[in-house]
């Protein structure tokens, strides 16, 4: 018991409730490819877990990572899966987000956090790794799907966590 399909929809679907609860009455991320007034300059970025359930969030203040808004489509990632969220950044700015892992009993385990400058027109690969003590994120830029063909994005910069008020990550 504990493995098969019912379970892992279970464990997946109490996930979200959990997350849905943890995230409060935090704003959700707002795509701006689908906003008509926003910048038509947009990226593609497609996130994906490499390790069990994850949650990524997206910050309305890169620099700090502050103002959190949870990214509807990914609320609850799974690895193992096609599971993925493919979402429009802004180009041309910072773009930070972060990444939990959901570890047994829908507990939080680690967390990372990164920051990248998308280019418009482009498309990017964020990938989570963790095992629930420790966590990374990895951003590629996709240069074609067929035949795949991925390069290390040179704006990447992974971020520490602070306990600075109004503040999730270090300054830069």
């Amino acid at each position: 018991m504990g493995s098969g399909p019912i379970f892992r929809a279970i464990l997946r679907g109490a996930s979200c409730v959990l997350l849905a609860f943890i995230a409060g009455c935090a704003s959700n991320y707002l795509d701006p490819s689908l906003d008509d007034a926003a910048p038509a300059s947009t990226a593609r970025l497609i996130l994906k877990s490499r390790s069990g359930i994850v949650s990524f969030r997206a910050f309305g203040e890169s620099a700090a990572c502050a103002k959190s808004q949870p990214i509807a489509g990914a609320i609850a990632l799974q690895a193992g899966e096609d599971d993925e969220a493919d979402i429009g950044v802004a180009a041309g700015g910072d773009f930070s987000f972060a990444a939990q892992q959901i570890v047994a009993d829908g507990k939080i385990g680690c967390q990372a956090l990164a920051t990248f400058r998308p280019a418009a027109g482009q498309r990017y690969l964020a990938t989570f790794t963790g095992n629930g003590a420790a966590c990374s994120l990895g951003v590629m830029r996709i240069l074609s799907a067929v035949p795949p063909r991925v390069v290390a994005e040179p704006t990447f910069r992974a971020r520490r966590a602070s306990n600075a008020s109004g503040a999730s990550c270090e300054a830069e």
